[in-house]
Formats: C-alpha cells, structure tokens, sequence
C-alpha cells in the first residue's frame, strides 16, 4: 500500500499514513487544530531496480563512490584495474616524490625560458627590431646543431 503525506496549513502538521488506492482521497483532521489536512505530493522512493541499478547499490560496505571515475566501484581493487584499463597509472606506482619533482622540474624549465625570452628581447632592442640578427643572437647554429643550448617551446 502506498505512503500518503497530509499537512496542516494552520499549525503546519504533519502525517504520513499509509492508506489504500481507495481510500487516498480520504479526508484526515488534524489532531491539534481539528481541520481538514491538505494533500501534498511526496517525493518518489529510489528504487534501485527501477533506476537500472543493482539491488545492493545502496547498501553499505557494497560500493565505493571512485572519485577518478566519477562513479561507485565495488572495492579499489576493481578501480584500479579499471584505471589500468584506460590508461591511467597509480600514483602509488610513481614514487614518493614524483610530482614534487615533476613540479620542480617544470618550474625550472619556465626559469630558462624566460631567460631565453629575455635575451630575445634584450638582443631585439640591440639590432633595432631586425628579429632575424635577434634570433641568430640568441639561438647560435652551432649550438643548435651540436645540442648544447637546451630550450623548450
């Protein structure tokens, strides 16, 4: 049988009562003001099966909700397989300091380009604008052919 909600509009009662499909339109008295209590739609139950869900979805101890995959998994195990499955690498597997030193490293990257991109300008204003004496200036053959100057674009 379903739940049936009531609520008085005087004291703001409330009940939920369970009554049957023909007696929905029943008419309920408030035990305080001694009116007739208004309908209200409830909102409808989750039923898992009716989601398309498994049964246990919802209990506890069945289900982790995985954050990397934006959705609940049945143990990190099975996360992490499926993680490897598309590719993804365990931060576990990285090392302890592995995106501290990504970091690090890419901080220091950003320091060199900035050197390069300020000897570019410096050696800009040198040649009075001729960027093509600024950029044999700043990025000579010789080390661009032997690998000596690192840079990164």
């Amino acid at each position: 049988m379903p739940i049936y909600e009531r609520w008085c509009a005087r004291c703001g009662g409330h009940k939920e009562l369970i009554l049957k499909m023909n007696d929905r339109d029943q008419e309920v008295i408030c035990d305080s003001c001694h009116i007739v209590m208004q309908k209200i739609i409830s909102v409808p139950a989750f039923t898992p099966s009716s989601w398309g869900v498994d049964w246990r979805a919802g209990l506890s101890g069945s289900s982790i909700q995985s954050t990397a995959l934006g959705r609940p998994v049945a143990s990190r195990k099975e996360e992490e397989a499926i993680m490897r499955d598309r590719g993804f690498v365990p931060e576990s597997d990285l090392g302890s300091h592995f995106i501290d030193d990504f970091n690090a490293k890419r901080r220091e990257a950003v320091i060199e380009q900035d050197k390069v991109n300020a000897t570019y300008q410096q050696n800009l204003k040198a040649f009075g604008g001729d960027k093509i004496k600024a950029m044999t200036e700043t990025f000579p053959a010789h080390e661009c052919v032997s690998g000596d100057k690192k840079t990164t674009y």
